[in-house]
């Protein structure tokens, strides 16, 4: 069956939460990317992230797409007339991102070493 682009992301977060949308409502979305390992064979990450689907689902995903995007930008919109700053969801934004960052890399650099951790312990049992 022929695949077709539903759309076409900058970055993996955005393709991830797109594909899980569309798996979630029933589409049979593929992902055009890799997603445990986001970076090419030459350590380049790619510039652009598709999300793949039947060509018969193809009109009704992009729909799907565009609907959701949508909702988010009247609840965005909403958002930012209850705080009146123009400047303030950029602000909150940056707030939160200088606190998730580091979580992340604790995450994930913890995660890193239990794996290893895990993998000398049984490589020098067996």
């Amino acid at each position: 069956m022929k695949l077709v682009v539903a759309a076409t992301f900058g970055s993996l977060p955005e393709a991830t939460i797109a594909f899980s949308s569309l798996t979630s409502a029933g589409f049979n979305a593929v992902a055009g990317f890799n997603m445990n390992t986001p970076g090419t064979a030459n350590g380049m990450a790619p510039s652009a992230y598709p999300v793949l689907v039947p060509e018969p689902e193809g009109e009704a995903a992009r729909s799907f797409l565009s609907e959701a995007q949508s909702a988010m930008h009247v609840w965005e919109g909403a958002e930012n007339e209850e705080n009146q700053g123009a400047d303030q969801p950029e602000v909150q934004a940056a707030m939160v991102l200088s606190i998730v960052r580091p979580v992340a890399r604790f995450l994930v650099i913890g995660t890193l070493v239990m794996w290893f951790a895990l993998n000398l312990l049984m490589c020098s049992r067996g």
